[in-house]
């Protein structure tokens, strides 16, 4: 993506995923039962989520105007 000069989008979606998305997830099931398992299960549930919107974000197919 970094080639066809589109790094806006995708960084928002990283921020978003781990930071609103990631951080307070892990906060909330470390407090709860699982613990440290909680903490690991937060990163594979934000990057499951960041996952899915840059496939998403990707086949919309926006970035191929981009690349000059």
């Amino acid at each position: 993506m970094d080639g066809a000069g589109y790094t806006k989008m995708p960084m928002i979606i990283h921020a978003v995923a781990l930071i609103l998305i990631g951080l307070p997830l892990g906060y909330y099931l470390a407090s709860t039962t699982l613990g440290l398992r909680g903490i690991w299960l937060s990163i594979v549930i934000s990057n499951a989520i960041m996952t899915l919107l840059l496939v998403l974000d990707i086949s919309r197919g926006k970035w191929i105007n981009r690349i000059c």
